[in-house]
């Protein structure tokens, strides 16, 4: 991945963990600290304290560890980014103004990281606009949810997620890890588990998912036609688009869609766009064994199997097919993004 492509996934990255921040923030808030016992204002005025005029004085803080690092050195941003998931994960737990400290290192770091970013692409602003807009996204999927008592599950599916996208940050910023360099074998090994993964959650979430539209036979036709034309689209449109563009923009829309999945047309949507990355899995495992189509084939339908096995024996709770389908979607695209940029190296 070139220095350019880098940049771009670090804000793509960033724009996911605030809509994820702003999602867990939301949750707890309407989820947990609200209740008739508090008076709404009080909490209002204590979170939107920490979390917003905090951060004049923490940006202030980070701008002089920034200096004196060197502007081109983003590792005290970044570790403020990371502490702000951090602190916001435990304030959902714990306490309403360290949920909010949260919320402001977060976007303290995610901003300082994404100016800098959007400068060195020449991006006059544009990155700016990508990582901010997602945080509208979180607060409303977080108080919809919060309202309705999805806390702790909403909490746990977020944890996970915002975890993994700070692995995927610093793995590609400071790039720890040449694909380049890597034995072949390793590379195989590592592409087939990555993809092998996605398809077991995919076979797993699609299975688990049940919603409340779909219960008549002619809906039950349109989810099964949203998802084999889902298939159908991907596999073109990672032809003419490239894999990661697919990737990103199909598994993205489907986290969107499945969050408001309650409506038919978002939910027949989601399962659009959650299956258009089937093609995708398949191609890259041929490309990284080239001389054994056969088994790469297998082993992907071998992982279809699998996914079916926690379902069947109700190993794992079923959750709200909403959250489960948005946090499907989200790893799939941790997870999937890995081994696309390694056969494109």
């Amino acid at each position: 991945m070139n220095h350019m492509d880098n940049r771009k996934a670090i804000i793509g990255i960033l724009s996911l963990q605030h809509a994820g921040v702003d999602f867990l923030c939301a949750l707890a808030v309407y989820g947990r600290y609200i209740s008739p016992s508090v008076h709404p204002l009080n909490i209002y005025l204590i979170y939107n304290f920490c979390a917003f005029a905090l951060q004049m004085p923490l940006g202030v803080i980070a701008d002089r560890m920034t200096d004196k690092a060197g502007l081109n050195k983003l590792y005290p941003a970044l570790i403020i980014t990371c502490l702000g998931i951090i602190f916001t994960i435990f304030g959902c737990y714990t306490c309403l103004w360290l949920l909010g400290l949260g919320n402001a290192l977060f976007h303290v770091g995610g901003g300082m990281i994404t100016i800098r970013e959007d400068d060195s692409l020449s991006a006059k602003g544009r990155g700016l606009g990508t990582f901010v807009a997602p945080g509208a996204l979180g607060l409303f999927a977080g108080t919809i949810l919060g309202k309705q008592g999805s806390l702790y599950s909403g909490i746990a599916v977020m944890v996970i997620l915002l975890l993994l996208s700070i692995l995927l940050m610093w793995i590609i910023r400071t790039n720890p890890l040449s694909f380049t360099s890597m034995p072949m074998h390793s590379r195989v090994i590592l592409i087939t588990c990555l993809c092998f993964t996605v398809v077991v959650l995919r076979s797993y979430v699609g299975l688990a998912m049940s919603w409340p539209w779909k219960n008549t036979l002619m809906m039950s036709f349109l989810a099964v036609c949203a998802v084999a034309s889902g298939k159908t689209a991907g596999g073109f449109l990672s032809a003419s688009l490239g894999a990661q563009k697919t990737v990103c923009i199909s598994l993205v829309s489907a986290a969107v869609c499945f969050l408001l999945g309650n409506h038919a047309i978002f939910g027949i949507l989601g399962l659009f766009f959650f299956n258009m990355t089937m093609p995708i899995t398949l191609y890259t495992l041929k490309k990284a064994m080239p001389d054994l189509p056969g088994l790469a084939f297998g082993i992907l339908t071998f992982g279809l199997f699998i996914g079916i096995l926690p379902y069947v024996s109700a190993l794992i709770p079923v959750s709200d097919a909403r959250l489960l389908g948005c946090a499907g979607s989200l790893i799939s695209l941790v997870l999937l993004l890995i081994p696309v940029r390694v056969m494109k190296d």
